[in-house]
C-alpha cells in the first residue's frame, strides 16, 4: 500500500504540478473515499490517471477473502 501511495504521489505531483505533500494528501483522501474536494485533478492526463488509480486502489488492493467461517464445508440453514 505504501508503494501505491508513493507512485500516486509522484504521478499527481508531476501531472498536476502539486507539491508532494498535496499530492499525498489527495491520494489518501481519495483512496479512503473521503474526498474533501479541495484538490481535484484539472488536466486531462490527471483525470485519466485518477480513474485508473482509484479503481484498483479503493477496493482492488484489499486482501482476498478467505473461505467462509464454516471451513469451506457446505452449510444448510433449513
Amino acid at each position: 500500500m505504501l508503494t501505491y501511495l508513493l507512485v500516486g504521489t509522484m504521478v499527481f505531483s508531476v501531472l498536476e504540478g502539486w507539491s508532494p505533500r498535496d499530492a499525498l494528501y489527495f491520494c489518501v483522501t481519495a483512496l479512503t473515499t473521503v474526498g474533501y474536494g479541495d484538490l481535484v485533478p484539472t488536466s486531462s492526463a490527471g483525470k485519466l490517471f485518477c480513474c485508473a488509480y482509484l479503481g484498483p486502489g479503493s477496493g482492488g488492493l484489499s486482501p482476498p477473502r478467505t473461505a467462509p467461517a464454516s471451513g469451506g464445508r457446505a452449510v444448510r440453514y433449513c
